[in-house]
């Protein structure tokens, strides 16, 4: 295993499934506050009562082992992805989103696929969590190969759970 895959640079992925060009780019403070205050208005973040400031200091994560992308359609906002890495012997996907208009797409799917090709060549592992109510995303993350390792009570605010999840690469 050499080091770690990821830098600022932009990354073309594969298409999503209408054909339509997916890539990856540094996500700028800019864009990261109007995300933010997109995300604040959507579930998980808006049951978890997350603010705008919040969220966007997630997006924003500080120091040389975090990463956040914008994730673009045809040059268009579609989502962000932030990771952490080395994390437990892998990398942990902190925050993932794509919008609503380009789920089920395929966008996901396209970015989990680059995240487990550029993280192989220096990890064997994969990390995420997911709020325990959003069984959508935890059915998603089983789909693409990751199992439940752990319940995290209480984690983010009192009364809701998180699930820890991995998948070996």
């Amino acid at each position: 295993m050499s080091g770690i895959p990821f830098n600022n640079r932009a990354f073309e992925l594969e298409a999503d499934r209408q054909g339509r060009v997916v890539g990856l780019s540094a996500l700028t403070p800019s864009q990261a506050g109007k995300l933010a205050e997109r995300l604040a208005q959507i579930d998980p973040w808006k049951r978890l009562g997350q603010t705008p400031q919040a969220i966007e200091g997630v997006l924003r994560p500080p120091g040389p082992s975090a990463w956040s992308y914008l994730i673009r359609v045809e040059g268009k906002q579609a989502g962000v992805v932030v990771l952490r890495a080395p994390w437990l012997l892998g990398v942990y996907l902190n925050f993932f989103c794509v919008l609503p208009e380009y789920q089920g797409s395929g966008v996901g799917a396209s970015v989990l696929r680059w995240l487990e090709r550029e993280s192989g060549r220096a990890f064997g592992n994969i990390w995420v969590c997911t709020s325990a109510f959003n069984k959508r995303a935890a059915a998603y993350y089983r789909s693409h190969g990751f199992a439940r390792v752990a319940k995290l009570e209480d984690l983010i605010v009192e009364g809701e759970d998180e699930l820890l999840m991995r998948k070996r690469i």
